[in-house]
């Protein structure tokens, strides 16, 4: 199990995942009888919370990120204002607010059954484009009809940002693919 993130934030959480690797596909993430866990309950473990944490950063004043959205703490763009200021504290709280809608939207369009690692990764990938994108994706699609493989391929294209490509973007959706798979 190899986890390689070229995000150097990231470095702590690849050193987790590789040194525990083996222990947690087989006690956790992906059980080693092959029984995945219908995921109408699923929640967020850690992994995803600091892979989204890793990717997004950690910003007390509004900015524009890269699509154009106001956004603020580690990638809020519900209800930000221009002049808004927010503590780590209150990031991390928006951060397991906007983390836990994401994760009801996984859990409501997704039908087929997930492990830990595939759930954690889909919620950060859907915080990061959106459950409209999501709930319209080939990813979703794919999903739901049992071909988890292609469905694992199609995190990866999702690496533009208004039709331009973006490093950072691949950069995460193959973090993102790694934990997935």
């Amino acid at each position: 199990f190899l986890l390689v993130f070229l995000c150097t934030c990231c470095s702590y959480l690849v050193q987790l995942l590789s040194s525990r690797g083996s222990q947690i596909q087989e006690q956790v993430y992906m059980p080693t009888n092959g029984v995945y866990i219908l995921n109408n309950n699923l929640k967020p473990s850690v992994a995803c919370y600091d892979l989204i944490k890793c990717f997004e950063s950690f910003r007390a004043r509004p900015y524009y990120c890269a699509g154009g959205k106001l956004t603020i703490g580690y990638g809020t763009t519900r209800g930000v204002t221009s002049n808004m200021v927010v503590t780590h504290e209150k990031a991390i709280e928006m951060l397991h607010q906007d983390v836990e809608i994401f994760s009801e939207s996984v859990n409501k369009y997704i039908t087929a059954p997930l492990n830990q690692n595939q759930f954690d990764a889909i919620v950060s990938w859907v915080y990061n484009i959106g459950e409209g994108n999501f709930k319209h994706s080939t990813f979703l699609r794919f999903i739901n009809s049992g071909k988890y493989d292609e469905a694992g391929k199609e995190l990866l294209k999702w690496h533009f940002i208004k039709k331009m490509f973006s490093s950072g973007l691949a950069n995460r959706r193959e973090a993102e693919y790694a934990l997935y798979t």
